[in-house]
């Protein structure tokens, strides 16, 4: 069966169990093998929000969204289709700032001049003596040399004193070029982000606990909250082919061998939690007051010479208002200067709401840093002492400012996720213990105590495509399309025995029982055949085997 038919009939069986089913609930509604049921049960976990629970039995719970809302599928197309848009915008409007900003700055200098002179002369000059004129070259030529600076102002980076205006303002004192100021202004200082530093930040944290997490490890790594969390290791348990644990006291562990292991040998440095990776506030533009006050002189000036251009402007040169022209000395100038204004000023409002949003989630995450202090030393809290704790620990450089109510919020709602308990009043406050969470991180604890650091390193390496052995003869033969010779029937007899005792050795079912001298002689002689060394006896092999076989038992 096709694995969107399987996928389809487990959909309905979750839709009519609201959202919650054990394996025996999905095997008996869909008729389907346990096996092939078990793997589209996890690969469901990674397409849909969801999270797995466990029974004081120690039956496991998959728990999907009644809405069965796939994961990043919540609006998120339209939020994508509005990021590629406001890339192609914020792409064309970085092109044309430095045209429209620079260009008018300067035509409206002249412009305004030129007018100012004629105005002041009486009226229009005659063609011989206009600013305008075509014999004096571009109208405030001279302007835009001291503006923009003389064509040597490559030479005035290296101590030319013939640098111009926007040739001296190019550069501040970090080496940034002027139109990158300029961006920055606009759309915000660029922040060369790692996308996948997140994932790569929690995949360290599970190796460097021995690939042994729970649900209040995330919590505490990545700051969230108990639902969240749920759902954060049940991506990562089917993304990364983990598998599940319950041990005696029905708490569930997560664990991810295969990321436990390091060729280098060692184990991940300590990730810090959430709690000491506290959000900061974003810069506005990222620019200096003085850069900042520059660029809005600019773009400010050409507001003003909009204005101008129609009862001005165009009036003391004699420019004829015609749509044209209106457009392109008025409208245009005006409608990109509101523009080049409004983007930051949205920017702004929208950064004060992210820097509370921030603030919020500081909060929970200096609270989940008490609360799990407390569950480890088995200590009660009362919100007045979180509270109090959360307000001494709050960093100047962190988003927003500690609230009392906010913190006393994220405590009742963080003990509400975590089952808290109420155990009276102590001091005339109300304390709360957390026996859950302490029990979640003792068990951790103590599975993690019973891994032997040296089943997280590579072992002893048995063959490597490198090494130049006669052995690898042998084993390039058994993959080459040319056959071998069958064995013979008198071959297999005489090998059966052997190979039967080899194999149940290796497995750890049965140690190897006593052999007749003919069997035990075919036994060594097949184990030095598969080792590649002559020099090796049966005894060895049978060590060997046996010590694999207990360090897979230890693990399993």
């Amino acid at each position: 069966m096709s694995d969107n038919r399987t996928e389809d009939q487990l959909l309905t069986s979750i839709k009519a169990r609201q959202g919650r089913v054990t394996l025996g609930d999905a095997v008996v509604d869909t008729g389907l093998p346990r096996a092939e049921v078990e793997a589209q049960l996890r690969r469901l976990l990674s397409l849909y929000k969801s999270h797995l629970e466990v029974d004081e039995n120690g039956e496991l719970v998959y728990h999907f969204d009644p809405s069965l809302t796939r994961r990043g599928d919540d609006g998120r197309w339209l939020y994508e289709l509005g990021l590629k848009a406001w890339g192609l915008f914020k792409a064309g409007f970085k092109v044309t700032i430095m045209v429209v900003l620079v260009v008018y700055f300067l035509l409206f200098v002249a412009l305004i001049i030129a007018a100012l002179v004629a105005s002041a002369s009486g009226g229009r000059s005659s063609s011989d003596s206009s600013p305008s004129s075509g014999r004096r070259g571009f109208p405030g030529g001279g302007m835009l040399w001291w503006f923009w600076g003389s064509p040597s102002y490559r030479r005035g980076y290296r101590g030319s004193s013939s640098r111009g205006f926007f040739s001296s303002a190019r550069r501040d004192e970090e080496g940034a070029p002027f139109y990158s100021k300029v961006f920055a202004y606009v759309f915000g200082p660029e922040v060369d982000e790692d996308a996948r530093e997140d994932e790569k930040r929690l995949l360290a944290f599970i190796r460097a606990n021995k690939g042994v997490i729970t649900v209040a490890d995330v919590m505490a790594h990545a700051g969230l909250g108990r639902v969240q969390a749920e759902e954060e290791v049940a991506r990562i348990l089917v993304q990364y082919e983990g598998d599940t644990h319950v041990t005696s006291e029905g708490v569930i562990l997560y664990t991810f061998n295969q990321l436990a292991v390091s060729a280098g040998g060692r184990r991940s440095k300590r990730e810090s939690p959430s709690w000491e990776r506290l959000h900061e506030p974003r810069a506005l533009t990222g620019n200096s007051s003085g850069v900042n006050a520059l660029i809005t002189f600019l773009n400010g000036f050409n507001i003003l010479g909009a204005l101008l251009a129609p009862g001005f402007i165009m009036a003391q040169l004699g420019i004829a208002a015609t749509p044209l022209t209106l457009f392109g000395l008025a409208v245009f100038p005006m409608i990109f200067s509101l523009i080049f204004f409004a983007i930051p000023a949205i920017r702004w409002m929208l950064l004060k709401r992210e820097q509370a949003a921030q603030a919020r989630e500081n909060a929970r995450r200096l609270v989940l840093g008490e609360v799990l202090g407390g569950a480890r030393r088995g200590r009660s809290l009362s919100a007045a002492e979180v509270v109090r704790e959360v307000s001494r620990k709050w960093p100047a450089s962190a988003a927003g400012e500690a609230d009392s109510a906010m913190i006393r919020e994220r405590f009742q709602e963080l003990a509400r996720e975590v089952e808290g308990v109420d155990v009276g009043e102590g001091g005339g406050a109300l304390q709360y213990s957390f026996p859950s969470l302490a029990l979640e991180l003792e068990e951790v604890k103590r599975y993690r105590a019973l891994i032997d650091p040296a089943e997280l390193r590579l072992g002893r390496i048995v063959f490597s495509s490198a090494d130049e052995d006669t052995g690898l003869d042998d084993f390039d033969e058994q993959l080459s399309p040319t056959p071998r010779a069958p064995m013979s029937e008198r071959q297999l007899q005489r090998e059966a025995p052997a190979l039967g005792d080899f194999d149940a050795a290796l497995s750890g079912s049965r140690p190897p029982a006593a052999r007749d001298d003919e069997a035990q002689a075919a036994l060594d002689d097949f184990e030095r055949r598969l080792r590649g060394d002559e020099g090796a006896s049966a005894e060895d092999a049978e060590v060997e085997v046996e010590e694999v076989a207990q360090k897979r038992d230890r693990r399993s």
